[in-house]
């Protein structure tokens, strides 16, 4: 399902990101063979993307919650401040969109502030909109070792994990698998 969230949010063209990179470091990246939890090799601490004008289209178009707009840009929402990166994510053999919330700091989803925020997203109306699939909010701990469907670039050591388990817990499903802690590129010379 091709799914364009800045247009059905209203978002607007170009919101600045500040200092927040935490995308870098959690979202898998086709095109650079990246895993999920893995920091990008492009990522330069203190200063963003080393590549952007080259960076791929994965990551020239997405959008987590807080950038388009769900959170009206309130600072303690950015993912570097809350420590939670809420992502609106198409699955097409299910013809449904999901809530993806994945864990930037350790425990930062324990308590109720992941599953208030995740509601909060679900109440907007423009979200509502959309066709949710099952269990729509889908939570992943900091480090959860979640597999991909492309192949890992030799810049990480990474082995794909034999499932991806989804255990219902407390109003969402939990990623159940195992889990690794943030993967490193190794380095170039």
């Amino acid at each position: 399902m091709a799914l364009n969230l800045p247009v059905i949010f209203n978002a607007p063209t170009s919101v600045d990101c500040g200092g927040c990179t935490v995308c870098c470091d959690l979202l898998g990246v086709k095109e650079l063979g990246k895993p999920y939890y893995a920091r990008c090799q492009h990522l330069t601490p203190g200063k963003g993307c080393g590549a952007y004008e080259a960076r791929p289209s994965a990551c020239r178009v997405f959008r987590c919650a807080w950038h388009l707009g769900v959170f009206d840009f309130k600072p303690q929402w950015r993912p570097d401040q809350c420590g939670l990166v809420f992502s609106i994510e198409s699955d097409p053999d299910r013809n449904a969109v999901f809530l993806h919330v994945y864990e930037a700091t350790p425990g930062a989803a324990d308590g109720d502030r992941a599953l208030y925020l995740a509601r909060r997203i679900l109440a907007d109306k423009r979200f509502r909109r959309l066709n949710r699939g099952k269990n729509t909010i889908r939570l992943f701990r900091y480090g959860a070792d979640i597999g991909i469907a492309y192949p890992a670039s030799a810049l990480y050591d990474y082995a794909a994990p034999a499932k991806n388990p989804m255990k219902l817990t407390g109003g969402m499903s939990v990623f159940n698998g195992t889990h690794r802690g943030l993967v490193m590129p190794k380095k170039t010379d």
